[in-house]
């Protein structure tokens, strides 16, 4: 495969685990738990094939000088799309400190 083709594959990888990860969090906020589950096959798979894609580039890190500007402007603008979709979907409730403490608080 193709620099430019790797690229573009991640992209596409990316792009559609964001939109899993956006319609979860969608899911979450209108308390639709069911459509959560639902959607976990698809983003195990995407989840893997990104990590598969990722640990490819990283092990060649030049790829991204073999692309044409555009195409890695693209790939910036999806990892920080990818950045911003990891972010925690609920800044609200950010004071009750990471879920960690859930588990400390249960055991006490």
């Amino acid at each position: 495969m193709s620099d430019p083709l790797k690229v573009e594959a991640l992209i596409h990888i990316a792009s559609r685990l964001i939109s899993v990860l956006e319609r979860e969090v969608s899911f979450l906020r209108e308390m639709k738990s069911s459509e959560v589950a639902g959607l976990q096959p698809e983003k195990m798979q995407l989840v893997v094939a990104y990590e598969d894609h990722v640990r490819a580039l990283a092990s060649t890190p030049d790829i991204l000088e073999n692309v044409s500007p555009a195409l890695h402007d693209e790939f910036a603008t999806v990892a920080e799309r990818f950045d911003a979709a990891m972010t925690v979907p609920f800044p609200e409730l950010a004071y009750l400190g990471p879920i960690s403490h859930v588990s400390e608080c249960r055991s006490s």
